[in-house]
């Protein structure tokens, strides 16, 4: 190991990713970022990581210091919203004031405060999809040891390590530097951030200061720690009251002081004097050998630590002291002052728009008048999630929603592409805004097709995804909430839409959230929603409350029941559904022929209210019959038509003749108002792909199928029919040695590959070159301009017949094609992808290509293909 590498690593707890700190150290230098979460007031334990940050410093890294003003308002509300600038800028100012009193350049150091990029769009997306990946289980034991743990934990807490291991991402570095108390949310980053195709990084933690009265140094247990802005008659006289048994080392914070504090920034070359006798100390063992025999008293270690400790806080103190300004700082920045909201002024809602609204729809809750916010229009919402193609189930409240714009309502069509994506990425993330914009383009034809210019204009069709899901105030109101609400709590409201499974995703817990945000950002006075998301409806009145926003009443539209039994339609049983759109023939095959959808139902919610929509005059139904049958039946009503049903003088065969007559009439309707063009983009938003196809595809780009492994090269020699080919003989771990051709004579001596490890692909068909059947092929990284070649290296320690996969990559269930059919071209289609990134180690895409024993790397190349 380098004198760089092992400056990086000393006096730390541990490293994850070591072998791939090796590779990047090696060829660049090291970016490494340290997060703070700006809660409560820094203290003398913040030396650590300072004087840690001064190793890299002097190592050649590059740092950055994250102010996490996001993360300290999830961690259980510890810096209220209102207080999160001022309080940020404290420790913007103590810890540049900690690292100016040991000497660290703060020119060399970069700041960055986590709301300067966390609420951008792209960060935002990233929040959504990883909150997709993450089930609630592994993020709350990611943030087990970090974030305050409570009987009901709130949604933030867990959002908090996602957040976190983001930051590697978009802070654009190689390692991240914390606590070992962080390590379970170091795991979460290793685990989860390939899944959205990003690298793994390195972490590099730090043991964690045992407190004055023993255990962890908290901010949080005032006798355990020492303040930075203590007086020097404080400092020394906590340190003389601190735990410190004779001879014991272990939770012995003045002891530890001593090791990772003083020693690190106070030792230089001449060591410390400690003791009445000053003898001199250049390494913190000689401490700790003499205090375990009795040479050193506790009394002797209390003084040097007070006296250091006065030393290092000096300089803080002074500063502090001359400015008032800093000393304002101090005083809002971690005062304890709640959020404060300002009253909102309300009115109500016309009651004749509030009857008009109970002639459709049954009122959740027991309003009697729905406040809407002075000064404002009523706005009835409703809210329409791609998951899937538009069928009969959203055609019942879309009919009603209209009809209300009809009736004098202003109305907003809201499509939420990402509550799609939040189910259990039942919309897949590329698919959403080519999804969202369709069914916009489709409902906005459908108003003005079935209202006219006039009444339309009432209507407001909006998509989630261009103005609210990406809008900083809607990403700030996210947050927020998820700061207010528990885990519990969402997961009820969300429990009649989603269905959560054993493991559930912790974007079932944002899904609600955005709902209940979704109504106030769209000014709605009023939800109209399904008879299923009464839970959501409570939820959502609990949630705007606790933000300060006037709550949401919500009125539930009937359901149309699905053809298979379930209680309302849905296309998680395809064969339930019947599309807006779908054709006679394909309906002719639905189960039943729409026997089980009861035809009555479907009458009375569905075509009579799109008759009525549509203009035609009168409520009469005409069912045809034959004349052999007394010809056809015209009912004054439905009431009449229902009566006659009841009575057997209306057979169930003509009923479900006129109701299927019915559907096709609306749909070729629906057809005629989209227009052929929208149509077909509308069904190509949601074709669903060829799932045989697309695993085929799947599986032949899985880098798994090849069979790589070491192998020593026992000899080489020069092919004796072609001098630019070396012929070798390779121990793979088998029975006897395979015979392998490699084309590297004029880049590499024999010397240089005889008796050493490398990496083999061994399932390619077996090939004769110039006479001589390889039964191999050597893996080497090649310059794009040709001029160097090299053998990959496998990891330390690796032996013959160590194989070698991709880390994060789905394994195949059989193991590697027992040979690459060459007709199909799999190595090459796979070799496309296979690369030494800019750090030199060999990846396929970005999974890291590695045995047991570590990574996989190229000696010097970098960012070149694997050939």
């Amino acid at each position: 190991m380098t004198q760089k590498q092992q400056l990086i690593i000393r006096n730390l707890q541990e490293v994850v990713g070591l072998d791939r700190l090796k590779a990047k150290t090696a060829k660049h230098e090291l970016s490494v970022y340290w997060g703070t979460a700006t809660t409560g007031r820094p203290h003398v334990a913040y030396f650590v990581p300072m004087s840690k940050l001064a190793d890299y410093l002097l190592a050649g890294c590059h740092v950055t210091v994250l102010f996490a003003d996001l993360h300290a308002y999830l961690d259980n509300m510890k810096a209220p919203w209102s207080l999160l600038n001022k309080r940020t800028n404290y420790y913007e100012t103590v810890i540049k004031g900690m690292l100016k009193s040991i000497g660290v350049p703060l020119d060399r150091l970069k700041f960055v405060r986590g709301t300067d990029f966390e609420l951008g769009k792209e960060y935002t997306r990233d929040v959504y999809r990883i909150a997709a990946e993450v089930t609630v289980h592994d993020a709350k034991k990611a943030g087990a040891e970090v974030v305050k743990q409570v009987a009901s934990p709130l949604i933030s807490g867990l959002l908090y390590p996602c957040l976190q291991a983001l930051d590697e991402q978009y802070l654009g570095v190689d390692a991240q530097f914390g606590g070992v108390d962080q390590r379970k949310i170091f795991m979460l980053a290793e685990k989860y951030l390939v899944n959205l195709g990003y690298a793994k990084r390195i972490h590099l933690m730090n043991p964690m200061i045992p407190g004055l009265t023993g255990g962890k140094m908290s901010a949080s247990e005032a006798d355990s720690k020492i303040d930075l802005l203590d007086s020097a008659e404080s400092v020394s006289a906590k340190v003389a009251g601190a735990q410190c048994s004779p001879g014991a080392a272990e939770g012995n914070g003045v002891l530890s002081f001593l090791q990772y504090v003083v020693f690190p920034l106070l030792g230089g070359t001449d060591g410390l004097a400690i003791g009445s006798s000053k003898k001199r100390y250049a390494e913190f063992q000689q401490v700790s050998e003499d205090f375990a025999s009795g040479s050193l008293t506790a009394e002797d270690l209390k003084g040097c630590v007070a006296d250091s400790l006065n030393r290092l806080l000096g300089p803080v103190r002074k500063e502090f002291e001359e400015s008032s300004e800093l000393q304002q700082l101090l005083r809002w920045g971690c005062g304890d002052v709640a959020d404060r909201l300002a009253g909102i002024q309300l009115a109500t809602i016309d009651a004749k728009l509030i009857e008009s609204l109970s002639r459709f729809a049954t009122q959740f809750g027991s309003q009697d008048s729905v406040p809407v916010k002075s000064g404002s229009s009523p706005r009835l919402l409703w809210t329409i999630r791609p998951s899937g193609p538009m069928h009969l189930g959203h055609l019942v409240p879309l009919i009603g929603a209209l009809s209300m714009a009809k009736a004098g309502w202003k109305v907003t069509l809201l499509v939420s592409e990402m509550q799609a994506f939040l189910d259990r990425k039942r919309a897949p993330i590329d698919s959403l805004e080519v999804r969202g914009s369709t069914v916009k383009d489709v409902l906005s034809r459908l108003a003005t097709g079935l209202l006219g210019d006039t009444a339309a204009a009432a209507v407001t069709v909006t998509s989630g995804l261009e103005e609210l899901s990406y809008n900083k105030d809607y990403v700030l109101d996210m947050y927020r909430l998820v700061s207010l609400v528990t885990v519990d709590e969402a997961m009820q409201a969300g429990s009649g839409v989603l269905s959560h499974g054993e493991h559930p995703p912790l974007s079932h817990l944002l899904w609600p959230c955005l709902s209940a945000l979704d109504a106030h950002h769209c000014r709605a006075s009023v939800r109209l929603c399904g008879q299923d998301e009464s839970s959501l409806s409570e939820f959502s009145s609990l949630a705007l409350n606790r933000l300060g926003y006037p709550e949401t009443p919500s009125y539930a539209h009937a359901q149309l029941p699905g053809l298979t039994g379930l209680s309302s339609m849905s296309l998680s049983d395809p064969d339930s559904a019947i599309l807006a759109l779908e054709s006679a023939a394909s309906l002719k095959k639905k189960p039943g022929n729409v026997d089980r959808c009861p035809p009555l139902d479907c009458l009375r919610l569905l075509l009579l209210p799109f008759k009525r929509l549509s203009g035609s005059e009168g409520d009469s139904i005409r069912v045809s019959r034959s004349a052999e049958l007394g010809g056809d039946l015209v009912f004054a009503s439905f009431d009449e038509l229902k009566s006659a049903f009841v009575d057997k003088f209306l057979h169930p065969g003509d009923l479900k003749a006129h109701v299927e007559s019915g559907l096709l009439e609306m749909q070729n309707r629906l057809r005629e108002l989209i227009g052929p063009e929208l149509t077909k983009k509308l069904d190509g938003a949601f074709a669903e792909p060829d799932k045989k196809s697309a695993g085929a595809a799947a599986d032949e780009l899985n880098p798994h199928r090849l069979d790589i492994r070491v192998g020593r090269i026992l000899d080489v020699s020069v092919h004796p029919d072609a001098d630019q080919l070396y012929v070798e003989s390779v121990d793979l771990g088998e029975d006897r040695p395979r015979t392998v051709v490699s084309g590297l004579v004029k880049y590499l001596p024999a010397d240089q590959l005889r008796n050493q490890l490398f990496l083999f692909l061994c399932n390619l068909k077996p090939a004769k070159m110039r006479g001589i059947e390889s039964s191999a092929m050597l893996l080497c990284a090649s310059a794009t301009d040709g001029a160097t070649v090299e053998p990959l290296n496998p990891p330390e320690g690796s032996n013959p017949g160590d194989r070698v996969g991709f880390e994060g990559v789905a394994e195949i269930p059989l193991g590697p094609d027992k040979e690459l059919n060459p007709k199909k071209k799999v190595w090459e289609k796979i070799a496309e992808h296979l690369r030494v990134n800019e750090d030199g180690i060999a990846v396929w895409r970005q999974f890291e290509m590695r045995t047991e024993r570590g990574i996989v790397v190229a000696p010097s190349l970098s960012s070149a293909p694997v050939k």
